[in-house]
């Protein structure tokens, strides 16, 4: 570096690289011409240096320039944001869609393109990926894929503080333009899994078993949050990417699903204990002509209330959820939770049980 001094030349920046990693990369921006004929001679006098070559970028500003001109041209917005929900980096497809100059996007906050959205609890809820999440920017529907970045040491972190954002550098954020059918059922409000106290377990087994596609049965007792568990596995799968997510609820003993059930997406069946014994028998029989990108997920107070051949049929995945009775010191902390979040969404709403549908 004392040859660059003495020729007056400012190195920004510098990296390690080739094949071999034998290779130096300094960034000099302003050099002339000049000083890089006079320097040329002075550092390939250096003991090991073998050939001295002046290029347009380094790497990393190539990969840079690179990955900045490939999402220019995505068509579908594309956006960065940090663990507090501000926005780092977007291409122009997100500059129109949220209605601001390029320039003007990084530094707002994701919050006021998507007022509904439960940014906090998406970056605290689990270190996944989400898809087909419904949104709605300026009146405009969108289906959005949330990749979370982890940081290098993320497990470590997530270990020490269970539920802290530490473990995140941020989030990025796809976003499909969605041309809503009407004759699809609508699709259910994404909400938090709060994972306090007992829970927690129940919350990483269902982020764990998302991945699969095989039929599962949510269990527990009224009022533990298995329709909320249910809504929550269509948006942790691939599954919702591009599929829907219909919900069906017994109604006199007999579950009412239509002829067509559609090609992909989650299924969810509702305690499924309530069917009589025959509905159950018949509901078998039409599970098993399921296409095999529709997901079924059943929910029901107890295995042992099912017939044998549709305890059978969800035998393979369950979650079993712990009574709210079992989970009394973390009460007071789940209902300051969700009346929090009713005031920052501005219902305010009396119950407190929401989540627990």
């Amino acid at each position: 570096m004392q040859i660059f001094g003495e020729y007056r030349i400012n190195v920004t920046s510098g990296e390690l690289g080739g094949d071999s990693g034998d290779k130096v990369y300094l960034s000099a921006p302003s050099m002339l011409a000049t000083q890089y004929q006079t320097i040329e001679r002075s550092l390939l006098r250096v003991p090991g240096v073998q050939r001295v070559r002046r290029i347009a970028l380094i790497p990393s500003e190539r990969r840079h320039f690179e990955l900045d001109t490939l999402l220019r041209h995505v068509a579908d917005p594309v956006l960065s944001v940090d663990r507090e929900g501000g926005v780092v980096a977007a291409n122009l497809a997100a500059a129109r869609a949220f209605g601001v100059s390029l320039d003007k996007v990084p530094g707002l906050q994701l919050q006021r393109f998507l007022p509904l959205m439960q940014v906090a609890e998406l970056l605290r809820d689990f270190a996944v990926p989400r898809y087909g999440l419904p949104v709605t920017v300026r009146g405009r529907a969108y289906r959005m894929e949330w990749s979370p970045i982890a940081l290098a040491d993320g497990s470590a972190t997530q270990r020490e503080g269970a539920g802290s954002v530490d473990s995140l550098a941020g989030a990025v954020l796809t976003l499909q333009q969605w041309d809503v059918d009407l004759s699809v059922a609508d699709l259910p409000r994404p909400v938090a899994l709060w994972d306090f106290d007992r829970r927690r377990d129940s919350c990483l087994q269902l982020q764990e078993l998302a991945a699969y596609d095989a039929p599962l049965l949510i269990a527990g007792e009224r009022g533990s949050g298995k329709s909320t568990f249910a809504a929550a596995l269509h948006y942790l799968s691939p599954l919702a990417a591009d599929g829907d997510c219909r919900r069906f609820l017994p109604r006199d003993g007999e579950l009412p699903l239509p002829e067509r059930l559609g090609s992909t997406g989650t299924l969810i069946l509702e305690d499924l204990h309530r069917l009589s014994a025959q509905a159950q028998l018949a509901l078998v029989r039409r599970l098993q002509y399921l296409p095999p990108q529709i997901r079924p997920v059943g929910t029901c107070a107890a295995t042992g209330r099912l017939e044998p051949a549709l305890a059978q049929f969800f035998s393979s995945l369950a979650v079993v959820l712990p009574p709210l009775r079992n989970m009394r010191p973390a009460l007071g902390r789940f209902a300051a939770t969700m009346l929090r979040q009713d005031n920052r969404e501005g219902r305010c709403q009396r119950s407190t049980a929401m989540p627990w549908r």
